[in-house]
């Protein structure tokens, strides 16, 4: 007796690409475009499964150690660069969810079209997002600044 295999081609249509994010990003969007099934008697092939992930540039600081081992504030400012990782879980017509496969219940929903994101299908799009976010950082704790030491000036001034 011999038994059918049901087999699910995906026509990806994955064209040449120099290096890994941008293959990433051409399967995250040709990915599901057009499908076919049939029933054969052949045996199947095996099917790598492609993920695709999603990038975000962050920094972050860490703490010290003293010499008791506690833990203290750094002695200077030692922001590290950090690239965080995100699977894309399910893709939807207006986005895509993304968060850890297999690791956490935590996931966020990211717009295809919008132009700021939580998360880009590519590392240069991160970096240019990050950079993007900082400066705009940089510019509202400046303003901040400057609002802290006219108040400052304003307090110094008060007689009592």
């Amino acid at each position: 007796m011999e038994a059918t295999i049901l087999n699910l081609y995906i026509t990806v249509g994955i064209r040449p690409v120099a290096d890994f994010e941008t293959l990433n990003y051409q399967i995250m969007t040709d990915l599901n475009t057009s499908t076919e099934s049939t029933i054969t008697d052949e045996t199947a092939i095996g099917f790598i499964p492609c993920y695709a992930h999603f990038f975000r540039y962050e920094w972050q600081e860490y703490v010290e150690h003293d010499y008791d081992g506690e833990y203290c504030a750094p002695s200077f400012p030692n922001p590290k660069l950090e690239l965080r990782t995100y699977d894309l879980i399910k893709e939807t017509e207006k986005g895509y969810w993304i968060g850890y496969k297999n690791f956490s219940s935590w996931k966020k929903w990211i717009p295809k079209t919008s132009k700021r994101r939580f998360a880009y299908p590519t590392k240069q799009e991160a970096m240019k997002n990050f950079i993007t976010r900082t400066k705009r950082r940089i510019k509202i704790l400046k303003w901040q600044i400057d609002c802290c030491n006219i108040a400052l000036g304003f307090a110094e001034r008060t007689v009592f």
